[in-house]
């Protein structure tokens, strides 16, 4: 959880003090080979219950945040994190589907995923699925 904070507090900091990186910090994301997106995706898909953030998804593509962002945008029209919170909403709805109403237990699933706040988890999956996890699991 300190990651994505971390990453945060260091990209706040660069944009309010001068540095050398203000002007690609204010600047369009440079280009992002195409290659990076999908090996960020390949990685969220492989394990979206990892604590993957912008950053560590970036390095492991071989690009910066800013660029990874920007190809994300433009290819996929959401943030890495936005696509990463998809992935992790579209495996509990799995699960849901598919354990007994009787046993199931939605916060176990939905902690499981990485989903901490239930309240903000229960909203997201409303509005992606249009029903509520309980709704899910009864059916």
């Amino acid at each position: 959880m300190a990651a994505p904070l971390e990453e945060q507090l260091i990209t706040g900091l660069l944009l309010v003090q001068g540095s050398n990186y203000r002007d690609v910090l204010d600047g369009a994301a440079p280009g992002v080979p195409g290659g990076a997106v999908r090996v960020a995706v390949d990685l969220i898909e492989a394990g979206p219950e990892r604590p993957h953030t912008a950053g560590s998804l970036a390095a492991a593509a071989g690009v910066g945040t800013r660029a990874l962002q920007g190809g994300f945008r433009r290819q996929l029209g959401m943030t890495p994190t936005e696509y990463l919170r998809d992935a992790r909403l579209r495996r509990v709805r799995e699960e849901l589907l598919a354990l007994d109403p009787q046993v199931g237990a939605v916060a176990r699933v939905a902690r499981r995923w990485g989903f901490r706040h239930l309240g903000r988890f229960s909203g997201w999956y409303r509005d992606r699925f249009g029903e509520s996890p309980a709704q899910t699991l009864r059916r």
